[in-house]
């Protein structure tokens, strides 16, 4: 089975990652082939040392730690 590690930051601005996850949206999507484990994070900028050190996948951040990892030069991609 493949495996998507999902960070998100669990407070009221990502709220987005806690429905999804809790109303089980993301698992539909993607469904039983696929398995999400969410990995909260208590600040932005962590979640993109998380990215650096290959410990997740995907994730939701805010404009400042994903222009700090443009400064940082890593290789992220912006979906939305």
């Amino acid at each position: 089975n493949k495996v998507l590690r999902l960070a998100y930051m669990p407070n009221i601005t990502h709220a987005v990652p806690l429905i999804g996850i809790e109303k089980n949206f993301f698992q539909e999507e993607l469904g039983s082939e696929v398995k999400l484990i969410p990995i909260h994070f208590v600040v932005g900028n962590s979640i993109i040392d998380a990215f650096i050190t290959n410990q997740i996948d995907i994730a939701y951040v805010g404009p400042g730690p994903f222009i700090n990892s443009i400064y940082r030069k890593v290789p992220l991609k912006l979906l939305s």
